[in-house]
């Protein structure tokens, strides 16, 4: 049991550092589609 502890938190900065990649990726999709959109209104 007591390892399955340590494995959680060793692992855990890592799935905090991939789930804020995949934010920030969104987040970069999202402002590029919302340029696109505003750079065709124009």
């Amino acid at each position: 049991m007591y390892w399955l502890f340590v494995l959680i938190f060793i692992s855990l900065p890592f799935v905090i550092f991939v789930y804020g990649r995949g934010i920030s990726f969104l987040i970069a999709c999202v402002l590029t589609t919302d340029i696109r959109k505003s750079s065709k209104m124009f």
